[in-house]
């Protein structure tokens, strides 16, 4: 599953809460044998992920000049998205995109994000000494945008079952003011949305089914949305008013990993 999309999705979800401490193995087991006696949960209509998939970044734009691996395909066209996604009234654009260093060129992306203000949540994973994100070489807070961090705890047997509601400096310490604490890529969609969780400090994350159980649209077809010869265009009216993950499942972006409903 998309690690962002595993994340955003807790918007929905009501997180069950279990002492916050390291499993072993065997006890992991336990923990995802309860969730698996309750079985799958139909996905709540107001979730939608964007799927950047193998055949969509083969077909992308390429990167001139190099770039990490977050920058696989342009930014441009990652403005484009962000513009798409707005004009067709996304309520929330959640954003498992990683853009931490700034580039030349990047003036287009720059000018989407301030459009699309508050209501789109970029990601980040390195965190300043205020507690704010960094996206494009500076801090967070300095842009129209939401930031929230976009990591989990890992367990043991690697996978992703739990889900922080904020992240410091401090690491699991949590000795920093919540003010300098980032919130997560999770909670900061779920209250964009209208539907912020309680305050917790760890949660389990109660996933809905395996990959696939989310409305999913093909990336490459969502950019096409305004383009009425493009057969395979989704209509507007599947974004319109809701929450929007947009992440990747092609393998090369490396940003699968297992989760207790299993697979990637």
């Amino acid at each position: 599953m998309l690690a962002g999309a595993a994340a955003a999705i807790v918007v929905t979800l009501a997180l069950a809460f279990i002492g916050p401490r390291w499993l072993d193995k065997a006890e992991l087991a336990t923990v995802d044998a309860r969730f698996a006696l309750r079985g799958d949960a139909a996905p709540p209509s107001d979730v939608v992920i964007v799927d950047l998939d193998d055949a969509g970044l083969a077909g992308s734009p390429p990167v001139s000049g190099g770039g990490g691996r977050e920058d696989r395909i342009s930014r441009d066209v990652h403005a484009q998205m962000i513009d798409v996604l707005r004009e067709a009234g996304a309520a929330v654009i959640a954003y498992d995109f990683e853009f931490r260093e700034p580039q030349p060129g990047d003036a287009d992306l720059r000018a989407a994000i301030e459009r699309a203000g508050p209501q789109l949540l970029l990601a980040a994973t390195r965190i300043d000494s205020d507690g704010q994100g960094e996206v494009l070489g500076r801090s967070g807070d300095r842009l129209s945008a939401t930031v929230g961090y976009a990591g989990f705890p890992i367990a043991e047997d690697g996978a992703y079952r739990q889900v922080d509601e904020s992240v410091g400096l401090s690491g699991a310490e949590r000795a920093e003011a919540v003010t300098s604490r980032l919130e997560c890529f999770a909670v900061a969609a779920a209250r964009l949305a209208g539907e912020p969780p309680e305050r917790f400090e760890r949660a389990w994350i109660d996933y809905r089914g395996p990959a696939g159980t989310y409305r999913t649209l093909r990336f490459a077809d969502v950019l096409n949305m305004t383009d009425p010869a493009e057969p395979e265009a989704p209509d507007p009216a599947e974004i319109e008013g809701k929450v929007v993950v947009v992440g990747s499942s092609a393998r090369v972006q490396g940003d699968l990993h297992p989760t207790a409903a299993g697979g990637d």
